[in-house]
């Protein structure tokens, strides 16, 4: 039995409810894609789950670190979300693997 997973968006416009602004620079949006393994790694690096996001909208979406802490909580999930489809699927309900 395969489980069914919704499409994964290989990459994502998402527009900022609030501009950032960075000296003469306004940030309106971040375009995301699939991180690559190695900017996984350097995220991950980060003392918690909230650090680790800010790096990847970071180096994704190729803004300064101190725009992508600066954007909102609400698009912080968002951007979550999407870097979270690309997670291992697992499609047993326990998360563990069947026997083989």
């Amino acid at each position: 039995m395969s489980a069914d997973f919704p499409p994964i968006v290989e990459e994502q416009d998402l527009v900022l409810r609030k501009p950032v602004r960075l000296g003469d620079q306004e940030y309106t949006s971040l375009h995301l894609r699939e991180p690559t393994a190695e900017e996984l790694a350097k995220a991950m690096r980060e003392p918690t789950d909230v650090d680790m996001l800010i790096s990847l909208v970071h180096q994704v979406a190729a803004v300064p670190k101190t725009v992508a802490g600066r954007i909102s909580q609400r698009e912080l999930q968002e951007c979550g979300r999407f870097f979270g489809q690309f997670a291992p699927r697992d499609p047993s309900p326990s998360g563990e693997s069947s026997p083989t």
